[in-house]
């Protein structure tokens, strides 16, 4: 499932319920998004989920295996001018980096008071 972590400090437990507890609901979500969008332009259902998970399965794979960042990886991806970074602008402009920050804060806000009803 993972690599499991000491901690001396039970707040990092409920760090780690908005990360990788509710992580692969945001990833689910991004995969939804991503579909979507392929819909959009005019592919099939069955194709734009092939096209999305194959990009994600083979990202995700890159970015396990390289050693390196993924803002690197993004950087060497990205032609200046092209198409991803026109993408990326779109990202930018709607503050999708601090869209996810709020939303992990977000979660781990409702992780502590879950916490404390106990």
């Amino acid at each position: 499932m993972g690599k499991e972590y000491y901690v001396d400090d039970e707040r990092y437990i409920d760090m780690a319920t908005a990360v990788s507890g509710s992580g692969p609901a945001y990833l689910f979500y991004f995969v939804e998004a991503f579909v979507e969008g392929a819909k959009q332009l005019g592919w099939s259902v069955e194709m734009a989920k092939e096209l999305v998970m194959g990009t994600l399965l083979g990202a995700a794979h890159l970015l396990d295996k390289s050693g390196r960042e993924a803002v690197d990886l993004r950087r060497v991806v990205t032609s200046p001018g092209g198409t991803t970074a026109e993408a990326i602008a779109v990202m930018e402009e709607g503050k999708l980096k601090d869209l996810v920050a709020r939303a992990i804060k977000a979660a781990y806000r409702r992780a502590v008071e879950l916490g404390n009803k106990k």
